[in-house]
């Protein structure tokens, strides 16, 4: 796996090789905030990945189910309106000096974006905002999903009877039985 000062340093070479001012602009916002979340963990010695996982653009319509994992920017792009895209360069990504922008960032849809939590559950497994989930010793049997509280400003376990969080249930008491977008029948 790539590691952030590698992937900045292969970046700001694309950046240098680009003559396309929009993909210029996009990398440097995508160099900026990897700085950026390298720097919190620098300061903060947390050792937290900041890693997004989506399914590419159109992926309704083409069937594609496959997720993309890596590190996430969006752009605004004038294409006879203005508008923003939204992308992932995946993890392991080639990013040498002459590889253009085109043909390392995949195009997301931003509905399915989900942020890693920073937890693993009961097996290890990286858990994502948009994640379902059992709670082990949950005589309900309920699933619950994992998702973002904007007025909490924290990750909350939400279930259809009751919504929890991670100061009572920790991550190796959950077990992720799929997600939002492959399963939304266990939602």
């Amino acid at each position: 796996m790539i590691d952030e000062k590698t992937l900045i340093k292969r970046l700001k070479a694309c950046v240098e090789s680009s003559d396309n001012s929009n993909f210029t602009n996009g990398l440097l916002s995508a160099i900026n905030i990897i700085e950026q979340q390298e720097k919190i963990i620098q300061d903060n010695g947390s050792g937290r990945k900041f890693l997004f996982r989506a399914k590419k653009k159109g992926w309704r319509q083409t069937g594609e189910t496959d997720w993309i994992y890596g590190f996430y920017f969006c752009m605004y792009h004038n294409d006879g309106g203005i508008h923003m895209h939204h992308f992932i360069i995946p993890l392991n990504t080639d990013l040498s000096k002459d590889r253009k922008i085109g043909e390392i960032q995949v195009e997301i849809d931003p509905n399915t974006l989900c942020q890693y939590i920073g937890i693993t559950d009961r097996n290890d497994t990286t858990i994502y905002e948009n994640d379902v989930c059992i709670i082990n010793g949950d005589e309900d049997d309920e699933y619950y999903t994992i998702e973002w509280d904007n007025d909490e400003a924290r990750y909350i376990i939400d279930g259809s009877t009751d919504v929890t969080d991670f100061e009572r249930h920790y991550g190796h008491e959950l077990e992720i039985v799929g997600n939002a977008f492959d399963n939304p029948e266990l939602r």
